[in-house]
């Protein structure tokens, strides 16, 4: 049987030779075992990867900037009201099983424990809900407030701490006024219903995630039951 060379030669020991296509095949899956191996190797032994934990760097430890307590950003969302409740929730099985699917990842146990601020206006009608939330940044968690209409939808977000040097725009107005009135009907999706902010994409991506998690876990404590009715 002839074996038809292509024109690409292939150097070893100073000399150019010319590979069938077997083995030209055999060469590039070779080389890219080679190469993932050593990818794997070096990821393996950095515990800082994307394999794991993204090491925080020195520059960022310890940086914390505080905002608004609870009390002042649910007053802030919420300026008609009279009083706050706090209001602790457990989810059942099938609510945290749902959640989870739609999420893509178990629940924590803050999020199916959570607690929730019910609050009320001066004429004693439930104006709605607020969840403080906590999601991972780049590297740390920022910490916000999501408010929520009887309706379940969102009323307001704001930005109670903030614990990286970058990306901090994200608790513009700006930014966070695009969240009002969305509800899990809407994508809440960065580049689709949610425009990023310059040089905060993974904030952006943190903040929008917080708000819909914090529509879910109102959805599945409130919307079932009609508590917003009463």
């Amino acid at each position: 049987m002839q074996v038809k060379f292509t024109q690409r030669p292939f150097a070893f020991a100073g000399r150019t030779r010319f590979l069938s296509r077997p083995l030209q095949r055999k060469s590039f899956w070779l080389r890219t075992c080679i190469s993932l191996g050593f990818v794997l190797t070096f990821h393996i032994a950095q515990p800082g990867s994307v394999f794991g934990e993204e090491k925080v760097p020195e520059s960022e430890a310890g940086y914390e900037e505080a905002f608004l307590t609870t009390e002042q950003a649910l007053k802030e969302l919420f300026p008609e009201a009279g009083r706050f409740e706090a209001d602790s929730k457990e989810l059942s099985d099938l609510q945290r099983k749902e959640i989870e699917k739609k999420l893509g990842r178990p629940l924590e146990e803050a999020e199916i424990r959570p607690v929730f601020h019910r609050v009320w206006n001066e004429g004693d009608a439930l104006a709605g809900y607020g969840i403080v939330m906590n999601e991972k940044g780049k590297y740390r968690p920022i910490t916000l407030l999501v408010g929520v209409t009887p309706e379940i939808r969102v009323k307001d977000v704001a930005v109670m701490v903030y614990r990286e040097t970058r990306g901090g725009d994200v608790r513009r107005k700006r930014f966070l006024h695009q969240f009002q009135s969305k509800s899990l009907s809407d994508p809440l999706r960065v580049n689709r219903d949610v425009l990023h902010v310059s040089g905060a994409t993974i904030s952006s991506y943190s903040v929008t995630s917080a708000v819909r998690r914090a529509l879910l876990l109102a959805d599945a404590c409130y919307s079932s039951k009609g508590e917003g009715k009463r």
